[in-house]
């Protein structure tokens, strides 16, 4: 039972984290973005995941629509308490970037 609510909680932050970085409800959201929101996180000395390989920021990185399902791929490897933590941060993002415009 345990497992199952483990995954309940799972499935209900990535949701979570799709929904914050998909307002515009497009279907989709920006690796590149998601990339750089999981970069930012390594400043803190708490954050002890390390990011998928494949959403490393590096130079000349090409941005590609990341659907639901492959946002639960790609942070497969992360804990609940690091997508938490995704999720928490992706908010504090959103919210200031629109309180920047």
């Amino acid at each position: 039972m345990a497992l199952d609510d483990d995954d309940a909680r799972r499935d209900l932050l990535l949701n979570k984290i799709f929904e914050v970085l998909d307002g515009q409800s497009r279907g989709y959201i920006s690796r590149v973005e998601l990339a750089h929101i999981l970069d930012a996180m390594q400043a803190d000395a708490s954050v002890k995941f390390t990011i998928p390989k494949s959403l490393v920021p590096r130079e000349g990185m090409k941005d590609s629509r990341v659907s639901m399902a492959d946002l639960k791929t790609l942070l497969s490897s992360l804990k609940l308490s690091d997508l938490k933590d995704v999720k928490w941060f992706a908010e504090s993002v959103v919210k200031v970037e629109k309180e920047l415009r």
